[in-house]
Parts: structure tokens; sequence; C-alpha cells
């Protein structure tokens, strides 16, 4: 009889474990980590805009709060300086006049 001399030879499939085409499970896997790719970076600008606005109120109650002590210290030094000089121009008035201070 007439033997043949074709070797044999082995193929091998990727499949999963259920007998699937492993080709599909990588792209629905690509698919779903583009998708949580996409979320994760709107969660993450979410983020940064909150802590963005949180950093900028902390900032106005700062530097409000500042402003309000800068006047008030301002207001206060004018006041001062206007009782001390007007004390000062009464005191010169008595002095020419000759009066004595009132007590």
């Amino acid at each position: 009889m007439c033997q043949s001399k074709v070797e044999k030879e082995d193929v091998f499939l990727a499949q999963t474990a259920s007998g699937g085409d492993n080709d599909a499970h990588l792209q629905h896997i690509k698919a779903q980590m583009s998708t949580m790719n996409v979320l994760l970076i709107v969660i993450m600008i979410a983020l940064l805009l909150g802590g963005f606005f949180v950093l900028l109120r902390f900032y106005k109650k700062c530097h409000q709060s500042w402003i309000n002590s800068a006047m008030r210290d301002e207001s206060i030094r004018r006041s001062v300086s206007r009782r001390f000089r007007e004390a000062r121009e009464r005191g010169a008035r008595q002095h020419e006049s000759g009066a004595g201070p009132n007590v």
C-alpha cells in the first residue's frame, strides 16, 4: 500500500474556559477599560473643580477678614491721630488765651 509522507501540524486556538473566542473577550475588555477611563477622568475633573471651589472660598474668606481688619486698623489710627491733634490744638489755644485746663 501507499504511505503518505505528510506531516501532521498542531494548531492552537486561543479560547476562554467556556470555549468562546478570546479575541471578542479582549475587545469587550478594551471597550470597558475605555469607558472606565472616561468615567475616572470625569470624576477627577469634578473633584479638582470642587477642591478649587473650596480653596477659592477659603481664600476669599481669609482675604475679606484681612481687608476688614486693615480697614478697621486704619480707621482707628485716623481716629486716634485726629483726637490727639484736636487735643493738642485745644491745649495750644488754652495756653495762648491763658486759661487753665477745664476740669
